[in-house]
């Protein structure tokens, strides 16, 4: 009876290993910088500490403050102007918001017979007084625009 071989269970000779990278270089002369040994025969100048900060006298701290709180009122200040004017603005925009819908509801009253064409002209007869104003509506007359006042440089 013959025994095959299983080529898997055969011991394979070890590999050879690849040697590992040395961690340290191969021994030479330790190599010394000139100005190292020269740095260990010199004495190192000694730096001089920074002169200390003056300290402030009351009236310059006193001005200093006066500053940072004029820097602070100026931000302040730019900070009121600026919601002030968005305040202004929503308000501008809430009362033309207003006029519109009230043109509206008088339109669809007019629309609606609630309201009479002649008692809606003579309304606006009576309200609306600048040239400009009235021809948006058709109506005679009126008054012409007032020029705005120019204001003279100082």
């Amino acid at each position: 009876m013959t025994v095959k071989s299983d080529p898997v269970l055969k011991q394979q000779p070890e590999a050879e290993q690849p040697l590992e990278a040395d961690p340290q270089p191969p021994e030479s002369e330790p190599q010394t910088l000139e100005s190292e040994s020269e740095s260990e025969t010199q004495p190192e100048p000694e730096s001089e500490p920074p002169p200390p900060k003056p300290e402030l006298t009351r009236l310059e701290q006193l001005k200093l403050q006066k500053e940072e709180s004029a820097a602070r009122t100026k931000a302040l200040d730019k900070r009121i102007r600026d919601l002030t004017n968005r305040q202004s603005a929503e308000k501008r925009k809430l009362e033309t918001r207003k006029k519109i819908l009230a043109g509206t509801v008088l339109f669809k009253l007019v629309e609606t017979g609630q309201m009479t064409q002649e008692v809606y002209l003579k309304a606006l007869d009576q309200h609306l007084t600048t040239e400009h104003d009235r021809k948006v509506f058709g109506l005679p007359g009126g008054t012409k625009p007032e020029p705005k006042a120019k204001t003279k440089p100082k």
